[in-house]
């Protein structure tokens, strides 16, 4: 009997549960197993090994939160939003706006944010640059306005910061959920879609929150396999982008 481990490891990600925001992820790695069986023939009266069978495939994963919804708070906290004492903080946030596809800030503004070009230059407007929805934290490139598809952009806003603090958990047990990540590469045109149809979610712990990173909340889970996707029983992967089309196939 062998085991081969295979993983792959994606940088920032935004996580979604069940089609529900949870926030930004670090370090998701995916972990698959292959256990295989040594078959051996007998070649002129001694045994020799010819293949390996494979018997088993597991995938597992690794999440690290660095920022959480109040979506995902409900979710890990048992369906009640946990309140923190807080104080006003200004944040600056770098966000890059595509075509069809709104791009978020990290925490929920008190006021408009400032919308700039990275260096500061340019200011923005809503509703001729971009639409915005600072409600859930997000905002839209508009066809007609002056930002270009994958610029980086500059956004400047207050908002509440949780002091220090650790919740517990309410989720001792594993949970099942469909899970999501959407990862975006360095030249800003190009991210990848991970989506596992069916995941046992293991997030018991602390949620510990402060001031530079909001949240750590490590989470551990077990793809499972759905019959009723046959041909792609975990799940799967899809690129988009001008990186990706580049991309040689890879064994």
């Amino acid at each position: 009997m062998s085991t081969n481990y295979y993983a792959l490891t994606l940088g920032d990600s935004e996580i979604y549960l069940n089609d529900q925001h949870m926030g930004l992820a670090v370090g998701l790695t995916l972990h698959k197993v292959v256990e295989r069986l040594v078959v051996e023939q007998p070649v002129a009266g001694e045994l020799a090994a010819r293949h390996l069978v494979p018997l088993r495939r597991a995938l597992t994963l690794e999440v690290r939160f660095k920022e959480l919804s109040p979506a995902a708070v409900s979710f890990f906290a048992g369906g009640t939003n946990t309140r923190f004492d807080a104080a006003n903080l200004g944040v600056t946030d770098y966000i890059r706006l595509y075509e069809q596809r709104p791009s978020q800030i990290r925490f929920v503004p008190h006021s408009a944010p400032i919308v700039k070009s990275a260096d500061g230059s340019i200011l923005y407007t809503d509703e001729v640059d971009y639409s915005s929805d600072w409600g859930n934290r997000q905002f839209s490139l508009v066809s007609s306005g002056s930002i270009e598809p994958g610029q980086l952009l500059k956004v400047l806003y207050a908002t509440d910061y949780p002091e220090g603090r650790e919740v517990p958990l309410a989720h001792s047990s594993a949970a099942t959920a469909k899970l999501e990540a959407v990862h975006r590469y360095p030249d800003g045109q190009s991210f990848m879609v991970l989506l596992l149809r069916r995941v046992e979610l293991d997030a018991s712990g602390v949620l510990a929150t402060g001031t530079e990173d909001l949240v750590d909340v490590p989470l551990i889970g077990r793809c499972l396999a759905d019959d009723t996707h046959p041909d792609s029983p975990f799940g799967y992967v899809r690129f988009y982008g001008e990186m990706m089309s580049r991309m040689e196939n890879r064994p």
